[in-house]
């Protein structure tokens, strides 16, 4: 009885070993993730992983992609909570508190030793859409590690 359990269990073991299945691609918290404007897009950052490639090669075959819509208060909030920082041609821009589309935000003093963060210059997530794709902008947390390493150098 124990050896006929014991082929099954061998049997079973070398079935599931065979087995070949498709590798699973995990995409990784909000807060690790590149996101980045994509034609097709429009009002959103997205974020896009390869989930099928060629056999034997480097080149993707499908692609997931993950749409996050500015146009979404909650969406900002929690991308703002993340500490997300934006790149449009090496000025660094941040998901806008009460519009959609992303912010370059200043210190002005308002008095002695007194300070206000003023918004310096707004690009829409809709009407400049167009430039923010063609101007290669990237989006990350600085508290990632890929955050880190991207802003390090601005």
């Amino acid at each position: 009885m124990r050896s006929i359990l014991f082929v099954l269990a061998l049997l079973a073991l070398l079935l599931l070993v065979n087995c070949t299945t498709k590798p699973i691609y995990h995409r990784g918290p909000l807060k690790e993730q590149v996101l980045r404007p994509r034609t097709g897009y429009e009002g959103r950052l997205t974020n896009k992983r390869c989930i099928e490639r060629k056999k034997y090669s480097e080149e993707c075959l499908k692609f997931d992609v993950v749409e996050y819509d500015l146009n979404r208060t909650g969406v900002r909030n929690l991308l703002r909570d993340l500490k997300f920082v934006c790149n449009v041609r090496g000025a660094r821009f941040v998901p806008c508190e009460k519009s959609t589309g992303i912010c370059q935000l200043h210190r002005v003093k308002v008095g002695w030793g007194k300070y206000e963060i003023q918004v310096k210059k707004y690009l829409s997530m809709n009407d400049d859409y167009g430039f923010l794709v063609g101007a290669d902008t990237y989006c990350a947390s600085i508290d990632s590690t890929v955050g880190r390493q991207m802003f390090d150098s601005l």
